[in-house]
C-alpha cells in the first residue's frame, strides 16, 4: 500500500530530510532538542567494511520520517530557515542548521577538517537571532498542490 504524502509537517521541531537512495523527502522527527541532535549527528561513525552507511537507509535514523509531498517539500526547503539534512553516502551526507551552517559527522572524510576550521552555533546560540515561522504560517502560504 502506497503511503500519502504529508502536506503539512508535523507541530514541533523536524528536519527536512532528503533521502537520495530512495529519491524521497521527509519530514524527519528526530524525538530530541536541537542541541542533542547536533551531538548526535556528530557522533556517527563511519560504517565498518561491508556495513551499508547509517544514512544509506533512513529507515535507521532515530525517531520517525513522515513521507513529505515534494511541492510542500521543496517550497519549504527554498524558503530555508529550517534544520535540512541529506542522506545517502558518508562522504555527501550532511545535516544544515537553519542558519546554513553544514554539521559533519564522524564518517564523512572531512569531519576532522571541519572541527578544525569552525564551530557550527548551538542551537541555543542562534534560537534568539533567528526569526522562524511556524510550520503552519509558512504551509498556510504555499499554494494549493491536487
Amino acid at each position: 500500500m502506497k503511503k500519502t504524502p504529508a502536506l503539512m509537517p508535523p507541530p514541533g521541531f523536524f528536519v527536512l530530510l532528503s533521502e537520495e537512495f530512495g529519491f524521497a523527502c521527509y519530514f524527519w522527527v528526530p524525538r530530541m532538542t536541537e542541541l542533542a541532535l547536533v551531538d548526535w549527528w556528530r557522533s556517527v561513525k563511519a560504517a565498518e567494511p561491508g556495513q551499508a552507511p547509517l544514512f544509506f537507509n533512513t529507515r535507521n535514523l532515530p525517531g520517525k520520517r513522515v513521507l513529505a509531498d515534494m511541492g510542500v517539500f521543496q517550497e519549504l526547503q527554498l524558503r530555508g530557515g529550517l534544520w535540512y539534512a541529506h542522506a545517502h553516502w558518508e562522504d555527501d551526507s550532511f545535516l544544515q542548521h537553519p542558519d546554513g551552517t553544514v554539521i559533519l559527522h564522524q564518517g564523512h572524510p572531512d569531519f576532522a577538517a571541519q572541527l578544525d576550521t569552525q564551530s557550527p552555533p548551538s542551537p541555543e546560540d542562534t534560537a534568539t537571532e533567528l526569526p522562524l515561522e511556524a510550520p503552519e504560517t509558512i504551509v498556510a502560504a504555499l499554494p494549493v498542490v491536487s
